[in-house]
């Protein structure tokens, strides 16, 4: 076990940026088999406050989660690659969600999963689809998804 090395946060950023595209358009749709199943169990329209989905890739999971929780509610979506925010954002503002609007009530953009720029007990519900065997230390992203989650609120 000792010759393993577990890549650093600024590693994995370079990997998803060269990997974004590839990855947009190759495997996302297969991991939105599995997002999508997460969004059921979530029961989107539950959520009363704010949803966060952290590790989104280029977002096409966001982006039904964003379709499917009450317009009041506040979305954070983010990833650890400038790339995938990119393609993220790009696919919100096709669909109507321009990022940059604060009407839309969502916020897109880089973010370690592992330290998080939320508030503390921002959300209600927290969907991480993927993302927890990709971050160096999966335990600080558990930590971090409980800190941003109000009291009862939901991880998945």
């Amino acid at each position: 076990m000792s010759d393993i090395t577990i890549p650093t946060v600024e590693e994995t950023k370079k990997l998803w940026d060269d990997f974004s595209e590839g990855y947009a358009a190759t495997l996302e749709p297969l991991t939105f088999i599995i997002d999508s199943e997460l969004q059921y169990m979530a029961q989107l329209p539950r959520a009363k406050k704010a949803v966060i989905v952290p590790g989104a890739g280029p977002g096409m999971g966001a982006l039904r989660v964003k379709q499917n929780i009450p317009k009041d509610i506040k979305l954070y979506v983010g990833d650890i690659s400038g790339e995938m925010v990119k393609i993220t954002k790009h696919r919100f503002k096709e669909a109507g969600f321009d990022s940059e609007d604060p009407a839309t009530n969502s916020v897109i953009g880089v973010m370690d999963n592992q330290e998080l720029p939320i508030e503390t007990a921002a959300a209600d519900l927290y969907i991480s689809n993927l993302s927890w065997m990709l971050v160096p230390d999966p335990k600080l992203q558990a930590q971090e998804a409980f800190r941003v989650l109000e009291e009862g609120g939901v991880a998945l």
